[in-house]
This record gives C-alpha cells, sequence and structure tokens, in this order.
C-alpha cells in the first residue's frame, strides 16, 4: 500500500456541496493524524461542527494520512497549528474508532490549489459557519486554554475579590479549608494563562472575525474540553494592558454582543466603523481573504462583490471602498484610505484594505479623531457619483487654500516616542518654525493661535479620552509664542511625546494664505486644499490631468469649523478623483 502519495482532490458533485474531515481514534497522542474526507450537501447536511483557528503564516509540513475508496492511504500536509489543533479533538472521540461529527477545515476541505473551488467555497462560508452544530476555536498549542478547571478557577478568584488576581489571602485559605480546593486555585491563579490568552495570533486574523460570532462557539482546550466562550471572554478581556490587543479582543467580542443584542446577522453601524477601522491591524495569508471575510462580515452592504480568486486585490478594494460609499452615503470611510501612503496601483480614493499592517497607527487615529471634533463643511449633505466602471468618484467641494512652501520634515512614523525620535523632533520643530517666520511665511501670534488649535483638536478629544494628552494641552495652551512652545516642548517628555505621537507619519506647514496646517507627508507645495460636501475634514488633492487624486486629510488653522464653506451650494464645483 503506497503511503507517499500526495492526496488527490475530486471534482465536487455540486456547488453546494462540501466535504467533512472523519477523524480516527487513536490511544497514542502522538500517533499519526489518520481520518475520512466524505461530502456532503450544504442544504441538507449531518451534523457537523467547523474548526476557527490561524494559520499562523506556517507552511504546510506535518503529515496526515485520507482514508478513501478511491485512493487508499494518501497524504495531505497541514500546517502545524492545524495539525495540533487535530490531535487535541481526537481526545474527544469516544467510543469506535472514528469520529461520530464530521468536522469542516478550511485547509483540508477546500481544494486549495483550485481557484474556482477556493471561491465557490469561501462564497459559502458565513453559511458553512452558520449550519454547523459548533464552532470549536482553537488559539494554538501555546495560547490554548490549558484545562476547565483553570479557568473556573479565575473565574473564582475575580468572583472573590475585585483586587486583580493575586489576593495574599485567598491561596493559603483555601489550601488550609480544603487542600484539594486550593491547588486548583493556586492553579488558576497563574497570570500567563490570561496573559497567553489574551496574546494569541488568534485575535489578529481577518477571518476569525466572522468564526467567533456563533453562540455555539467555545473554546478548545489543551485536555480536549470545550470552553464556553463566555468564560474566556470574562476571564480575558478586562485584563488586557496592550493597546493592539485589546483593540482586537473587543472587535471580536463586542461584535459577538452586538449580534446577540439586535438578534441580528447584520451589525449596527457604530460596530461596523469599528471594524473598519482595526481591519487595517488584521492579518491574512491571501490578502483578497481580508476583502471577501469583511464581505461575509457585512454582507447587507458587501454582498455584491463576487468572491473570486482570480480577481486582483485592488480590483477588490476598490469595489469595496466604492460600495461602502454608495450603500451609506457617506464619504468618512475615505479616511481610512490614509493610515499608509497612496499606493501607485490604486485609485487615491480606494482604501487598501489587503496591505500589510502599517507601524504608523497615528494616522489613523489623528483622522478618525479628528473627523469627530470639526466641521469644514459645515454639515453639507455629501454629493456622490461614481463613473461608469467605477473607477473615478466625483464629489462637489471648493478650494480654500494652497500649500505654500514652507513644509516639515516628516514627524517621525512612531507610536511610542523614545529617546532618539524626541531628539529627532528636536531637530526638525525648531528648524520649521525658524523657516516659517524668517520667510514671513506667517505671524508669530497666527503661528501661536495655528499650533494651539490643530493640537487641541488631537489631544482634547471626546473620542479618544486620555488624560496625558489633555495635560499636554493644559499646559500647550498656555505658550504665548512659538518659541515658548518649543521650550515646552524641549523640557517636557510628556508634552513632547504626546506631540509626536499625535503626528505620526505627518507634517506641518503654511499654506499660501498663511495658515499654519498638518497634513501626512507626502504634500507637496502647490497642492490644493479643498472641503467637500459631507466630509468634515479637508482633503489636500493635486492634479493628475484632466483629473484629480487625494493626497492627505488636512487641518488648517481658522477652517476647521465651516468659516470658509460657501453659503450657496450653487458655488459648489465638480471634482473628479482617479
Amino acid at each position: 500500500m503506497n503511503t507517499n502519495n500526495s492526496y488527490r482532490y475530486g471534482s465536487l458533485a455540486s456547488a453546494r456541496s462540501i466535504r467533512l474531515v472523519i477523524l480516527h481514534s487513536s490511544t497514542n497522542a502522538d500517533a499519526p493524524l489518520v481520518c475520512d474526507l466524505i461530502e456532503v450537501n450544504l442544504d441538507s447536511p449531518p451534523e457537523y461542527e467547523t474548526l476557527s483557528y490561524t494559520w499562523n503564516d506556517e507552511s504546510p509540513s506535518e503529515s496526515m494520512t485520507v482514508m478513501s475508496t478511491s485512493y487508499n492511504c494518501q497524504t495531505l500536509l497541514l500546517t502545524p497549528n492545524c495539525a495540533s489543533a487535530l490531535r487535541v479533538l481526537r481526545k474527544r472521540i469516544v467510543g469506535g474508532t472514528v469520529a461520530q461529527i464530521g468536522l469542516w477545515v478550511d485547509a483540508i476541505c477546500i481544494n486549495q490549489s483550485s481557484n474556482a473551488e477556493k471561491s465557490t467555497q469561501v462564497g459559502m462560508m458565513a453559511e458553512i459557519y452558520s449550519r454547523a452544530s459548533r464552532v470549536i476555536l482553537w488559539l494554538g498549542m501555546s495560547c490554548a486554554p490549558p484545562d476547565l478547571k483553570s479557568l473556573w478557577m479565575i473565574q473564582l478568584l475575580r468572583f472573590l475579590t475585585t483586587n486583580g488576581y493575586e489576593p495574599e489571602w485567598l491561596v493559603p485559605l483555601m489550601k488550609w479549608l480544603h487542600p484539594i480546593v486550593g491547588n486548583l486555585v493556586a492553579k488558576g491563579h497563574r497570570k500567563e494563562i490570561i496573559s497567553n490568552i489574551s496574546r494569541a495570533p488568534y485575535w489578529s486574523r481577518m477571518w476569525t472575525l466572522q468564526e467567533c460570532t456563533h453562540t455555539t462557539s467555545a473554546f478548545l482546550c489543551v485536555t480536549g474540553q470545550l470552553c464556553p466562550l463566555s468564560t474566556v471572554r470574562a476571564i480575558a478581556y478586562p485584563n488586557i494592558f496592550d493597546h493592539q490587543v485589546s483593540n482586537r479582543l473587543y472587535l471580536h467580542f463586542s461584535l459577538l454582543q452586538s449580534l446577540q443584542y439586535v438578534n441580528t446577522s447584520q451589525p449596527p453601524p457604530w460596530m461596523m466603523a469599528l471594524s473598519l477601522q482595526n481591519m487595517l491591524r488584521m492579518k491574512a495569508s491571501d490578502p483578497r481573504d481580508k476583502i471577501f471575510a469583511l464581505r461575509e462580515l457585512f454582507h447587507g452592504v458587501l454582498q455584491e462583490i463576487r468572491v473570486s480568486y482570480d480577481r486582483s486585490p485592488e480590483e477588490l478594494c476598490s469595489e469595496a471602498t466604492r460600495l461602502l460609499i454608495t450603500k451609506h452615503q457617506n464619504l468618512k470611510v475615505l479616511l481610512h484610505g490614509f493610515v499608509q501612503p497612496n499606493s501607485p496601483t490604486l485609485p487615491s480614493w480606494a482604501v487598501n484594505w489587503v496591505a500589510e499592517p502599517t507601524s504608523v497607527l497615528s494616522r489613523r487615529r489623528l483622522w478618525e479623531s479628528a473627523a469627530s471634533e470639526v466641521n469644514a463643511c459645515n454639515g453639507a449633505e455629501p454629493s456622490i457619483n461614481f463613473s461608469a466602471d467605477g473607477l473615478r468618484l466625483v464629489m462637489k467641494g471648493t478650494k480654500i487654500d494652497n500649500v505654500g512652501p514652507c513644509i516639515s520634515q516628516e514627524l517621525h512614523p512612531v507610536d511610542r516616542a523614545n529617546e532618539e525620535v524626541r531628539a529627532k523632533f528636536g531637530y526638525s520643530f525648531p528648524d520649521f518654525i525658524t523657516k516659517s517666520l524668517s520667510t514671513n511665511a506667517i505671524s508669530r501670534d497666527g503661528f501661536t493661535a495655528g499650533f494651539k488649535e490643530l493640537f487641541k483638536i488631537e489631544l482634547v478629544n471626546d473620542e479618544l479620552k486620555r488624560p496625558a494628552s489633555e495635560e499636554a494641552w493644559r499646559l500647550l495652551d498656555k505658550q504665548t509664542s512659538p518659541e515658548e512652545i518649543w521650550e515646552l516642548t524641549k523640557y517636557n517628555e510628556n508634552v513632547a511625546t504626546e506631540l509626536i505621537v499625535s503626528s505620526a507619519g505627518g507634517a506641518l506647514f503654511v499654506t499660501e494664505s498663511g495658515r499654519l496646517g498638518k497634513a501626512n507627508s507626502e504634500i507637496l507645495e502647490g497642492d490644493l486644499i479643498c472641503v467637500f460636501a459631507g466630509l468634515s475634514v479637508p482633503l489636500v488633492v493635486r492634479p493628475q490631468g484632466p483629473y484629480f487624486e487625494m493626497v492627505s486629510p488636512a487641518l488648517v488653522h481658522g477652517k476647521m469649523r465651516g468659516e470658509v464653506w460657501p453659503i450657496d451650494r450653487g458655488q459648489l464645483t465638480e471634482w473628479e478623483f482617479v
């Protein structure tokens, strides 16, 4: 019997067919994996479960033997994380030699080498998960909960104390009252359990947003036991201190909670906004999967996107952005497109959802938070049209100024300002002050007032509510000249850090009319500054033949509260963007 030949997928019987894994049991935990692979119709399937896990950017390297009536003992290669999940799941097989319930695993049940099959199956992914009797979530061998007892004991500790997870009196008391229970409490007392769960790579993957939102979801423990999602949520979510991890967990658990609360498969608008913000941080093995996962998550908005792995990522990004704009008649989604520099392969208005997560996180905070604090268009309703081919966006607006010759160096793209970054800021900031004042590009009073207004928009923010930022603003507001502002940033570490973080990836500039402004560092002298109906933040735009391209959002002193918005809407003109 040949055991070395690779598994050969046959064609599925119909477009509604799926495959299921039937695991074989083994008394040896390290024994090779063996399974049957059966085909069923999704319209009338037997009971089955689905496995939600991450590929972890691993290459398939561990073998599983697939039994078949046509080809005996063919070998299928799995990623290590997938193989470890199946070995743990194999512990659950009770009696007999094979599992009684089928298991759907994307890497096994979909022929990954066939774009046609993959496109069809991924298009049914939401339905495959919704029809499953249970969705099993696997965090990985190093991050999965060790066992149910540990989790129960952590919950007990949370119930008995409001002072965190280290009550000095509890463990000795429990051991004295009952040694066995005391040892369990001590076991559940371990902080690494919480840390491992919270920081699992699972939370960073795009597909898991869809997969863990089912009411039947349960986490797989290393022992093979299943733990209710509510238990893991209770012990992991309130104990996260890392900003990125917190956002990812919040996104997963809040999405689940919102769907249960509103009793619908379509998340509310606020959840969609949160998902879009955090999507730029999420990962996927194939960049197109970020769009396809978003399609399934917000099916009511993005259902028109055709799932096909023959389509380019650029085409998918453009279509997703266009649908988000037109379905909601809202231009705020454009602000997501400026987290990283514009891609030459995309329209300037399209959001590059598929790009690798960038370290320039503060750009997103800048424009997202600024949009909620300002109203440059004076509340005007958007005017939105797309060309017939969907590649050009037409908006109505008006020019308010131009970028002048005084532009600072890039204010360094970091999340946290260390000593080296503060030193670099210490060179670029005073150089910009000297250049702008010595050339009479801006008055001293104009610089001081402009600097305060621009940074107040970011530091005193109802959405972020960061005490350190608000304290930095209180100190900044007391300064009466550009030199005093510079002295404050030079000697006050908190102020310098807050200014750098809020400006990361951006640049200060002076407009041709002598106004201080701030935008992303891609701006050039002569670029046009415009305000558009339906967009609360001005945009820097650049002529591109007969059309225009979007360069960056901008903050401009004295023009953020509708001061320059025309009273007569007839004064607006159409701007066509490529």
